[in-house]
């Protein structure tokens, strides 16, 4: 467990130095190893979505209304755990430190959809972390950067190595209420193919095998979509050329060839 808060640190520093974090915004969640239990004091947690997935599981969770500038110093009073019960239809939580009154992110639901998706189709994404990118957020005012068929090839138009990060491309929700069901249903939906999700307006949520490999996908499409909005200022992005975009794919696409392939 000492690692892993010393990676929370790390990763909550990186945010509020980004500004991604400005007072309480940004979240995440990382599951744990299955040997990993909640104490007998916890608190329940009913909901009304099907976590059967997840059944069974615990996650380490960031708390309502926690700031990074504060879990950068000292994480553990802000952090929660969080273990569905063996059925997937509810939980129990308990603060990590007993007595602090840590309650987990109001952004739960959709935290816990998105690991009931992945565990399904990517199980070796471990955390999900949600942040204000700043450029992201810009970007969101281009009609054009929010198509979801749109926006990886404009990825891979932009930058030589866009198609290494971003194979698959991006999820895409458009405006959708913060902290809702519908937000968590449709980003656990693209979570089957991807590995980040653009909120139009809100910001990202992106995953990974560890909270900084989340973070570093994040970092990666936030320069992607600063790059795009610095050239749309010179008059408009004149993107790489459709055939140099294709040896690029053909170039890159070998380091995603299945073994002995």
């Amino acid at each position: 467990m000492q690692k892993l808060l010393e990676e929370v640190k790390e990763v909550a520093s990186m945010l509020w130095e980004k500004g991604w974090a400005e007072s309480n915004a940004s979240n995440f969640s990382i599951r744990l190893d299955d040997n990993t239990w909640v104490p007998k004091k916890a608190e329940p947690i009913s909901f009304s979505i099907d976590l059967q997935g997840i059944a069974g599981k615990t996650f380490l969770v960031s708390s309502s209304g926690s700031q990074m500038r504060k879990i950068k110093q000292n994480p553990v009073p802000y952090l929660c755990l969080v273990r569905i019960d063996e059925e997937g239809r509810s939980a129990l939580f308990r603060p990590l430190l007993q007595g602090s009154g840590a309650r987990p992110t109001s952004e739960l639901p959709t935290h816990l959809m998105a690991h009931d998706a992945l565990i399904r189709s990517q199980p070796g994404q471990r955390a999900v972390l949600h942040a204000h990118a700043t450029e992201a957020i810009t970007a969101s005012y281009c009609e054009e950067f929010c198509q979801q068929e749109r926006v990886g090839p404009i990825l891979w138009a932009l930058h030589t190595e866009a198609y290494l990060a971003f194979p698959g491309g991006v999820g895409l929700v458009d405006f959708v209420l913060p902290g809702s069901l519908e937000l968590g249903e449709r980003t656990a939906e693209l979570l089957h193919e991807h590995q980040l999700v653009f909120w139009r307006y809100h910001g990202c949520l992106a995953t990974g095998a560890s909270l900084e490999e989340a973070f570093d996908k994040m970092d990666v499409f936030n320069k992607m979509t600063k790059v795009y909005l610095a050239a749309r200022s010179l008059d408009g992005p004149s993107f790489i050329p459709d055939d140099d975009v294709r040896r690029i794919v053909e170039h890159f696409e070998r380091f995603f060839a299945p073994a002995g392939a």
